[in-house]
């Protein structure tokens, strides 16, 4: 479940997401993002379908993912860009920040854990594979505090911050969720994914870093491809799972 987990919730942050946003105003995006965040996206989808080909995901490929992690980081701070003119100064104190800080961390590990356990129970109830559950349900889960940013961002007029939001989301889904659980245990990795999902997820991300590097803006009959392509992405899925279960 964990790769569907990350699968799915790449493809709803790319399209769902960005298709939501886009279709409610256009969303510009800095040139440095698309040629740093979006390159370093497709790199790493590559490096994910690759290590995915042997139906195992081992340490040594977690170990490159990790070197990839410590390298773009690296990267990101010698080049980021920041927005420190454009936030108000904290009003709280130190304590009461911190204590903020580990009761949202708290929650989110609880929910995280509901939202596992209830996935993993939805699948064995209706008969479905928790890859398809993964993909669907536990990813929309996922994806949901990443909407809540980029709708956070639309209206606060930081527009490009949503972008960099999405395609960071998306980058250390790989680099980091995927590379540091390998490092730990051996992800076993089901066919489908391998001959169907990974190769569309790392198709539309290069479409969607390609309608990015177009005008450098999102617009909204761009943003409405994205849903089609995430409607199409998510009916093919269901289509899939229905004709393995008929067929067994």
């Amino acid at each position: 479940m964990a790769i569907g987990n990350v699968v799915g919730s790449n493809f709803a942050n790319m399209l769902l997401i960005l298709g939501i946003c886009a279709t409610i105003a256009p969303v510009p995006v800095g040139k440095r993002t698309v040629l740093r965040d979006g390159v370093a996206c497709i790199l790493a989808t590559g490096l994910f379908f690759w290590a995915t080909l042997g139906g195992i995901i081992n340490a040594a490929h977690g170990g490159l993912f990790v070197v990839l992690m410590a390298t773009y980081l690296l990267v990101a701070l010698k080049s980021g860009e920041t927005f420190q003119d454009d936030l108000e100064a904290p009003s709280c104190s130190l304590m009461r920040n911190s204590l903020v800080c580990f009761a949202a961390a708290f929650l989110i590990w609880v929910g995280s854990e509901l939202t596992v356990y209830a996935a993993v129970t939805l699948s064995r109830t209706l008969g479905l594979s928790e890859a398809l559950i993964g993909v669907t349900v536990l990813a929309l889960g996922t994806s949901l505090p990443e909407l809540a940013t980029c709708l956070t961002c639309l209206k606060s007029g930081r527009v490009n911050m949503l972008v960099g939001a999405i395609l960071g989301s998306n980058l250390f889904n790989i680099i980091a969720i995927i590379g540091i659980t390998s490092l730990v245990v051996p992800i076993e990795v089901p066919t489908e994914f391998v001959g169907l999902h990974l190769p569309l997820l790392l198709a539309a991300t290069v479409i969607t870093v390609f309608l990015l590097a177009t005008d450098f803006v999102l617009v909204r009959w761009e943003g409405l491809a994205l849903l089609t392509m995430y409607c199409g992405y998510i009916y093919l899925t269901g289509s899939t799972e229905l004709a393995l279960a008929n067929s067994q």
